[in-house]
């Protein structure tokens, strides 16, 4: 989806990937944008280690 200058992702391919996340699959890759007046080739994004990350935080106690 346009979005000013860049473009809003919508990855099609998962049901839990958030609007404007693509998968590590899916990103640093050519993608066809169709407009009204024809169509262009754009990047999709690339993510670098620092924003590919999950962090869980737990207090966990055994017995």
């Amino acid at each position: 989806m346009p979005n000013n200058e860049d473009y809003v992702w919508l990855e099609c391919t998962s049901k839990t990937s958030p609007f404007g996340y693509t998968a590590n699959f899916t990103d640093d890759r050519d993608a066809l944008i169709i407009t009204p007046e024809g169509g262009k080739i754009v990047r999709t994004k690339t993510y670098h280690a620092s924003e590919n990350l999950q962090e869980i935080a737990a207090n966990i106690f055994l017995d």
